[in-house]
């Protein structure tokens, strides 16, 4: 009768088979389990570690112990080393937190998680196709802690995700970091470290936002943290932001001649002088953005929160029925996302929302808004997210 660790390597063997790879040898020396070759002809050598628990942080002794075993010993002398851990069962949480613990210690080497329902799936380079769920399902509690990848710091932190994919071109300017960094996104973020850096976030909150989008397959295992599926993603992100936030529709207490020029103004020196955050948003930012599709609309001012002192430092009131409305003031709902990623993208000084906010401001909006919304998607939000329904 087989053993455990036997039975892990034929369920290993057994998936490779299945996505097309050669079984070269099998052996049943210390240095390397299994010899096999892809239909590229690549050769790899895979080392399976069984843990002695159903744990993770059995398995990620295990995954450190194989990583240290390649690095001194090359597995026996030709090919790529992959380490497998397994156990009797590796559940989800468990692959997702050893992604985890993998973006911080594995390095180049490549690894995979095996176990006796034939969970089977390997991170590395040409070894995602082998993949291979359990012959039946888990059996666990329901998870009662829910997760919002679309909270406020959620939905600033996926902009920084896809930031790098923006051309930089006139028509499309880079997501401008904010303090401490003042920087740019150029390449891919290779771990939930380096996406707390960028944000200006905290750890846990970045890598519990990894980590979610793992287990819903929007991030592979590995590194780098680039998002796939993206249309999929992006309807969801559009659905949490469909709910109206709160607005109020303003006129000036001292209507100017050029209203838009007198907002421009006032928002120059609005941060400076009170604090608190505010920019321009929907059609009046798209503008400034470089997309000035839509006129004839009052522009809609973003204010972190809204109340009459906060109207009267701008000098509006609320207009009344039948009063002119000048300008939108609108209180975001996610607040963090909104004023992050605000900044003067068109060089004067008048901070603007960035397109993607723009993109999920305007898409359910009924004047002209899905003309926009689509605008958007072509001309820049392409690169992010490939083709949008």
């Amino acid at each position: 009768m087989l053993d455990q660790h036997q039975r892990l390597v034929h369920e290993l063997s057994s998936a490779l088979k299945d996505a097309g790879w050669r079984i070269e040898r099998k052996s049943k020396g210390v240095g390397v389990d299994l010899v096999a070759t892809d239909q590229r002809q690549r050769c790899s050598m895979f080392r399976v570690l069984v843990a002695d628990q159903v744990r993770s942080s059995a398995l990620e002794g295990k995954l450190a112990i194989g990583i240290l075993e390649a690095s001194v010993s090359s597995l026996g002398g030709y090919g790529e080393p992959v380490i497998v851990v397994g156990a009797s069962r590796v559940t989800d949480a468990m692959h997702t937190r050893l992604g985890i613990f993998a973006e911080k210690v594995a390095r180049k080497t490549s690894w995979g998680i095996v176990d006796e329902r034939g969970h089977v799936a390997l991170h590395g380079p040409g070894l995602k196709s082998v993949r291979r769920a359990p012959r039946y399902a888990e059996r666990s509690p329901v998870e009662t802690n829910h997760f919002d990848p679309f909270s406020d710091l959620g939905q600033w932190c996926l902009k920084v995700l896809v930031s790098h994919r923006l051309s930089g071109s006139v028509y499309a300017p880079r997501l401008q970091m904010p303090k401490p960094t003042r920087g740019h996104v150029f390449e891919p973020l290779q771990t939930a470290m380096s996406l707390a850096a960028s944000a200006d976030v905290s750890v846990p909150v970045a890598s519990r936002l990894v980590a979610h989008l793992r287990r819903e397959h929007f991030i592979g295992a590995g590194r780098p943290v680039e998002l796939v599926r993206e249309e999929a993603l992006f309807e969801r992100w559009g659905a949490a932001n469909a709910k109206s936030p709160v607005e109020v529709a303003a006129r000036w207490l001292l209507r100017p001649k050029d209203t838009l020029r007198h907002l421009d103004e006032v928002l120059k020196r609005h941060e400076q002088r009170l604090g608190s955050r505010a920019c321009l948003g929907l059609f009046a930012a798209s503008a400034k953005l470089g997309f000035n599709l839509v006129v004839g609309v009052a522009p809609h001012l973003y204010l972190e929160k809204i109340s009459r002192a906060a109207l009267e430092s701008f000098g509006l009131v609320p207009a009344r029925p039948g009063e002119p409305i000048d300008v939108f003031v609108r209180e975001p709902r996610f607040a963090e996302s909104v004023f992050r990623g605000a900044h003067a993208y068109a060089g004067d000084d008048v901070p603007a929302a960035d397109f993607v906010q723009v993109w999920l401001d305007v898409s359910h909006h009924p004047a002209r808004g899905a003309e926009l919304a689509k605008l958007i998607e072509n001309r820049v939000l392409a690169p992010l997210v490939w083709r949008l329904a």
